[in-house]
Formats: structure tokens, sequence, C-alpha cells
């Protein structure tokens, strides 16, 4: 593994993608004047930590994708400056829970994908936080908390399309006036 290094990206630049790469850090100004990124690809890196100063200057971020990597835990604040995030793609990590303390100010998150982790809880906090939600994707996931059931509950009302999991056995559920199967 290695430090992406100091780079100095252009500060029109609206998409970046440094996906397929091995890097286990990132400087911290290499991402500093990119105040236009909206797009940002870090899938299948190798990434086992996120740090905090990595998305501390996006402001504009509206697409992270995450998918891919080796993330076992979200650190507490990780996304609290992506006030602009609609979509979050963290499908195919080693993610053990969704912790709401790690969604910050997420309420305009419209579209959050977690398949393929090991989630067996999702937090209180999450739940609070996830009503912007328009899509959810957790299937392939254990999902055995009893917060779980609360978060469909509370959160089926907004989702136009939510793939979720019990005990290992996948259901679909589409709402506002499509199919609603269990």
């Amino acid at each position: 593994f290695w430090k992406l290094p100091k780079i100095y990206f252009p500060s029109s630049l609206t998409t970046l993608d440094i996906g397929n790469n091995y890097f286990d850090d990132i400087h911290t100004e290499s991402f500093k004047l990119l105040t236009n990124l909206q797009a940002l690809d870090m899938s299948s890196c190798k990434t086992r930590e996120l740090k905090s100063k990595w998305f501390s200057d996006l402001k504009s971020l509206r697409r992270l994708d995450l998918s891919g990597n080796e993330i076992e835990e979200l650190p507490s604040g990780i996304f609290k400056d992506l006030k602009n995030l609609k979509h979050l793609n963290l499908d195919r990590n080693y993610l053990r829970s969704i912790d709401g303390a790690s969604f910050g100010a997420l309420e305009n998150l419209l579209q959050l994908y977690v398949r393929n982790n090991r989630i067996e809880s999702i937090d209180e906090i999450f739940i609070r936080k996830a009503q912007s939600l328009f899509f959810g994707w957790f299937s392939g996931n254990s999902c055995i908390d009893k917060n779980f059931n609360n978060f469909i509950k509370n959160s089926m009302i907004n989702l136009e399309e939510f793939k979720a999991c019990f005990e290992n056995f996948e259901r679909s559920f589409f709402v506002r006036g499509k199919n609603f199967t269990n």
C-alpha cells in the first residue's frame, strides 16, 4: 500500500476517479482545492481505514463511491462536512454496523448502498438521520439487530425502493404505489 501523494488537482475539477488504485492514506492537501468536486470514485482501492480529513474540503460533493474496499468501520463524523452528498456507495466492504455518528449532517442523502458487508446492527441515531433516504440497499448483510426493524418502520414512508435483509433472507420492498414483497 502507499499514500496518495500531494497532488494539486485543478479547482475546476467536478469528477475525480482514483478507483482501482491501492492506497491506505491520502495526503491532507490532495483534495484541498477541489471545492467544485461533485463526484469522487475511490472504489476498489483496498483502503482499510477512512480519515475525516480526506473529505473535509469537499463541500460540493454529491456522489461518493467507496465500494469494494476493506473498510470495517466508519469513523465518527467522517461525512460531517458533506452536506450536499446525495449518493453514497459503501457496497462490498467489511462494515459491521451503521453508526449515526458517522453520517453527521447527511440530511440530503438520497441513495445509500451498503450491500454485501457484514452489517449486524444499525443504531438509533442513524435511523433518525435517514429520513431523507429515497433508495436504500442493504441486501447481503445479517441485519439481525432489533433497530433494523425500527429503521424499516420509520423509513418506509420515504423510500421508493428498499432492498433489505432479515436473517440472511433477502426481501424487496417497493412503496409509493409499487409492489411490496414480504
